[in-house]
């Protein structure tokens, strides 16, 4: 038998999902090595030196086609001298290099899902692609449509989170799943980044792979996934995604089913957030997202998936957007430090977990600093344009006699905080005003409506500041830092009664209050029990004979009474 006969050519339809990985990177750093042209190469990764090597080979071949009626623009063939020159690899090894190849690079959106394969042996010799055009001119203009779609797509947030949720939201919103690409001539756009960025139609394919070619062109690492979709009407083959957060967690995304249309097939023109970035176990319908979405890349392809989190991530859309997050440190004994001190270079790490909305509690001994995000960007910019690496936290606690409020002659001996920032004032941090938080111990009887805070800067003429209590502080917004104290009126006009005798004198004038209401409210229904009694002689007679056998009320009685002296009254003017 002559090698040409012996090489064969098989022609095997390959269905296809897309896939891109994210290589984030965790930590304090910023920088993330996602491609900005859309790839990844998560999947290249997981291959074998000469699967890499063919990998490659085919990536090469494709994004070099500028005329798909060239043959030779479509074909890659592999040479035994490629690989050491005893055989080119395994037909399993030459597929699985163009699954990585296609799941990584949504990017080569002119590459669809089938191709055709030589081999001789068990062995790969050549991959034949098939193309979304049939000329130069047209696969030009395709790209170019693609790319104008691409610039279409703002994604300006600041923060992971953010730039995730515009791309989710731009797709669902600007994408209407194609329900008749089944048979159509280019029923193949409906399944690349081509149908959502340009037709603005798809299938889950198209969904999966550019919501991955968006999270990579904006620096997130992402990758989409095959396998089953499973509801209650059944299951059908499906594609999704993972995405890398910034603290290196995958998690799960489905922007198919994210999609705002009814069960009547409607638009309703809502975004919906049941699959966005959830955890493998969170649980919507009475099934798990694993259980929803059967993976089935590493069974169809050879290809693993990362691990996922088993919880969703940490902020979420129509629910909880942003965190307060504790800055502090703690000895043995669960005390704080005296002092937190803040890098420069760890603030954008802050930020990204507090979210947009968030805000971060700098906590010491005795004080608390609230910065909002926005707050800690002004402080970055101002610190990076003074060169200055770090901002410490803290003051000082101590005991002052103080002038109490209106009585010059009387002084109190109370604790007075003082918070300091190590760059100097507030301004010193490029904020106009900053929220801080002195530590109160309330007393046993104290109540938050009779929490006050004092200016004691000058202690002979203490200025009282508008405050809140809340767990354990008091806290002010100022435009400097100065000299506080907090408390149950800890200044008050030279009152030493304790707290609990004026609550206790004050539940007393209450109860005497009510008393009175009581006993107004009896004497009128008194009065108006004896009008009833002295209508007429009947009734005079009835309650009589009640009266003498005890057998009325006590306010009967009284009423019965009173009802003889109107009785006999009104009687006499008639004689």
């Amino acid at each position: 038998m002559n090698a040409s006969r012996r090489l064969a050519v098989a022609s095997v339809l390959l269905m296809l999902l897309a896939v891109a990985v994210p290589v984030i990177s965790v930590g304090f750093s910023d920088e993330s090595s996602a491609a900005v042209d859309g790839s990844s190469d998560y999947y290249f990764q997981q291959l074998d030196a000469d699967g890499k090597k063919m990998y490659n080979m085919i990536l090469d071949k494709a994004k070099a086609v500028t005329d798909p009626s060239d043959p030779d623009q479509l074909k890659v063939t592999f040479d035994k001298d490629d690989f050491g020159g005893v055989t080119t690899p395994s037909v399993e090894s030459g597929l699985k290099s163009f699954h990585a190849f296609y799941y990584d690079h949504p990017e080569v959106f002119w590459i669809p899902n089938g191709i055709t394969y030589g081999y001789l042996g068990d062995n790969i010799t050549s991959i034949t692609f098939s193309c979304t055009a049939n000329d130069s001119a047209t696969l030009a203009t395709q790209k170019e449509k693609v790319a104008t779609g691409t610039e279409k797509v703002k994604v300006d947030a600041e923060f992971t989170y953010g730039k995730v949720k515009q791309i989710h939201d731009w797709i669902v919103s600007n994408t209407t799943y194609d329900t008749e690409s089944v048979g159509r001539d280019d029923a193949y756009m409906a399944h690349n980044i081509y149908g959502v960025l340009v037709d603005k139609t798809g299938v889950c394919e198209s969904y999966a792979r550019t919501f991955m070619y968006l999270c990579q062109m904006n620096g997130i690492n992402s990758i989409v996934s095959i396998g089953k979709g499973v509801s209650d009407d059944g299951s059908e083959d499906h594609m999704w995604n993972y995405v890398q957060m910034e603290d290196g967690l995958y998690y799960c995304m489905d922007p198919t089913w994210d999609d705002p249309i009814d069960q009547n097939g409607n638009d309703t023109g809502k975004v919906y957030y049941n699959y966005f970035l959830k955890g493998a176990d969170n649980v919507y319908k009475g099934r798990a997202f694993t259980a929803s979405h059967k993976d089935e890349m590493k069974s169809e392809n050879g290809l693993n998936i990362p691990e996922l989190s088993k919880d969703n991530y940490r902020l979420q859309p129509d629910g909880q957007e942003h965190l307060e997050a504790a800055l502090e440190n703690k000895d043995e004994q669960g005390v704080r430090s005296a002092t937190y001190t803040i890098e420069v270079a760890d603030i954008d790490q802050i930020r990204e977990y507090i979210g947009e909305g968030g805000t971060a509690l700098v906590q010491t001994e005795n004080f608390q600093f609230r910065l909002t995000c926005e707050d800690l960007k002004k402080i970055k910019e101002k610190l990076e344009a003074e060169s200055i690496a770090s901002v410490t936290f803290g003051g000082t606690k101590e005991s002052k006699d103080i002038q109490a409020l209106k009585t010059p002659s009387v002084t109190r001996t109370v604790d007075v905080f003082t918070p300091a920032i190590s760059t100097g004032d507030i301004a010193s941090l490029g904020l106009s005003e900053m929220t801080v938080g002195i530590a109160v111990k309330m007393q046993q009887f104290d109540l938050n409506i009779f929490m006050y805070a004092w200016d004691v800067t000058d202690s002979d003429n203490p200025e009282k500041i508008k405050a809140e209590y809340s767990d354990g502080y008091e806290y002010f917004t100022v435009t400097e830092l100065r000299t506080y104290c907090a408390g149950n009126n800890p200044i008050a006009p030279g009152i030493e009664t304790p707290f609990v005798f004026i609550i206790a004198g004050l539940a007393a004038a209450v109860i005497i209050l009510l008393l009175l209401i009581r006993s107004l409210l009896r004497r009128r229904k008194i009065k108006k029990m004896a009008k009833t009694m002295a209508k007429s002689s009947r009734n005079m007679q009835h309650y009589g004979q009640l009266y003498s056998e005890r057998s009325l009320s006590s306010n009967e009685r009284k009423a019965y009474i009173k009802a003889k002296k109107i009785y006999a009254k009104s009687h006499k003017d008639e004689k």
